[in-house]
């Protein structure tokens, strides 16, 4: 009996100890090596990255904050459809391809600023305008809002000269200034919006993304790298705190300023403080025009 119970004990030993390196293994290293510098959470930090780089790139630096102001109330059901006036609805054809775009704004004998907006899954631009028309009214912006080509972006399809292509458009039927031009994409349109910010050619001001994180590998280091702005919620069960921060340091270390805002108990749903979110993004855009 007492062997029994021997073999028992250790096997269960061995199992707690089994699981336990499967656990670190799983989630450690994910949770701590991932992290190239890890930012203490709750406090404002600001990150020197190391600007040791190798063909003149210098890297960026990595801002952090948390903002508790910014904390909508929870939604009373997840019910959303876009209420947007006096938008305009494009055709256009690219790579063989019929595509949609979506414009807002006045046409006026002054160039305007221009925003790029990138849809979340399975939306359309329509969404992204209902965020931003606001911003839009208030300071003579034209948005600019194309239709990902799937249900999410991809780099197949929804490639740098597609967005090259549709500002072409724009630029004719509502006369872009080409020195302030901004991207800024929610979900999966905020993953597409770092990549090609970072590996791109287009010369953006800056950009800005809500709840989406790239994979940090696919990064390339670049020397005219536009500032970002990130807006995470804590609670977001798309998109980990851990990972979006390692993510966004390595965006910092391949030469963009990144300014970095968790926002407590706020969820992956962007579309009850997307308004919000565009006022706070509007600013921070410009600041980096004047800066």
């Amino acid at each position: 009996m007492k062997k029994l119970i021997s073999f028992v004990f250790g096997t269960f030993c061995a199992a707690v100890i089994f699981f336990c390196i499967y656990l670190f293994a799983e989630i450690g290293v994910q949770r701590f090596l991932f992290h190239p510098t890890p930012v203490p959470i709750g406090t404002n930090n600001t990150l020197e990255i190391s600007n040791d780089q190798s063909d003149g790139i210098i890297a960026g630096r990595f801002f952090y904050e948390q903002r508790g102001d910014l904390t909508p109330k929870p939604p009373s059901n997840s019910a959303y459809s876009p209420r947007i006036f006096g938008d305009q609805r494009f055709s256009t054809r690219f790579d063989g391809k019929s595509r949609v775009w979506r414009g807002f704004g006045k046409r006026s004998n002054t160039l305007k600023p221009a925003i790029v907006l990138l849809h979340g899954a399975k939306r359309s631009g329509a969404s992204m305008l209902d965020m931003w028309q606001g911003v839009s009214r208030r300071n003579d912006v034209v948005l600019i809002a194309p239709d990902s080509f799937g249900a999410s972006w991809s780099r197949e399809n929804d490639t740098e000269e597609f967005l090259a292509h549709v500002l072409a458009e724009a630029d004719e039927k509502y006369g872009i200034d080409p020195e302030r031009i901004y991207l800024f994409g929610h979900s999966s349109g905020a993953i597409h919006a770092q990549e090609i910010a970072n590996g791109g050619s287009l010369k953006w001001v800056a950009v800005g993304a809500h709840a989406g994180t790239p994979y940090w590998r696919n990064f390339t280091p670049r020397k005219d790298a536009p500032a970002v702005k990130i807006f995470l919620g804590s609670r977001d069960h798309n998109f980990p705190m851990g990972q979006a921060l390692a993510s966004a340091q390595k965006l910092a270390e391949n030469g963009h300023d990144v300014y970095f805002t968790e926002i407590p108990n706020h969820t992956h749903w962007y579309y009850i403080i997307g308004q919000r979110l565009s006022d706070e993004t509007w600013e921070f855009f410009q600041s980096q025009t004047n800066g």
